[in-house]
């Protein structure tokens, strides 16, 4: 079975809907912009730890929806 590329799959999710490519991007960077402040934690969690365990996910998002100090949850 080969892998898709990015693009590959980007151009499968398009022909299976009704939006255009310009309206992906704006959503997909409005769920960014939203969500940059976990994004950024998790890449944080990952640089200095290498890798995540699967409740530690969890833990950084529910400290945001809490508003807790993220890194004293883990």
């Amino acid at each position: 079975m080969k892998l898709s590329s990015d693009d590959e799959k980007a151009a499968d999710i398009l022909r299976r809907t009704d939006e255009t490519e310009s309206s992906l991007r704006i959503k997909a960077r409005e769920i960014i912009d939203k969500n940059w402040r976990i994004i950024e934690a998790i890449a944080e969690t990952l640089a200095m730890s290498k890798t995540l365990e699967e409740d530690e996910w969890a833990i950084i998002i529910d400290a945001f929806d809490e508003d807790e100090d993220w890194e004293e949850a883990l």
